[in-house]
C-alpha cells in the first residue's frame, strides 16, 4: 500500500516502522536517542517503502521541554514532507480500560508476587 494511503482504513495494508525514541538514534552524544536522531534517519526509513512510523512509548507532548517540542514539530514536518504518517503510543492505558480489569490484576500479581518466585 506504500505511498497510496487514501482509503479511510489505510493502516490495514500499511508498512509501519516502529521506533523506540530513547534507544533509536542519539544525535548529541549523551547516549540517549532523541528527536533529531530520528529526523536524521527519516529519509532512509522512507526509502524502505514505509507508510508510517510508530513512536513508542511516547510521553505526552505537554511534558516535553520547549527544545524537545521544537524538535518534535520538526520531526512531524519532515515526516509529512516525506509522506510518512506519525503514530504515537502513550505510556498510559486507554481511558476506557477499567483499573480493576482482570489483565491488570493478574499482571500486578505476577510482577509483585506475595512470595518470591523460585526458579528451580
Amino acid at each position: 500500500m506504500s505511498r497510496n494511503m487514501t482509503e479511510r482504513e489505510w493502516w490495514k495494508e500499511a508498512v509501519i516502522y516502529q521506533i523506540y525514541p530513547q534507544s533509536f538514534k542519539d544525535s548529541n552524544g549523551d547516549g540517549i536517542g532523541d528527536w533529531k536522531g530520528i529526523i536524521s534517519k527519516l529519509g532512509y526509513i522512507s526509502s524502505l517503502g514505509v507508510d508510517a512510523i510508530c513512536l513508542r512509548p511516547f510521553s505526552f507532548y505537554n511534558n516535553l521541554n520547549e527544545k524537545d517540542k521544537e524538535d518534535f514539530k520538526l520531526l512531524l514536518n519532515q515526516a509529512q514532507m516525506l509522506g510518512l504518517k506519525v503514530i504515537s503510543e502513550r505510556f498510559e492505558l486507554p481511558i476506557s480500560f477499567p483499573n480493576d480489569h482482570l489483565i491488570l490484576r493478574e499482571s500486578y500479581h505476577f510482577l509483585n508476587p506475595s512470595e518470591p518466585i523460585k526458579l528451580s
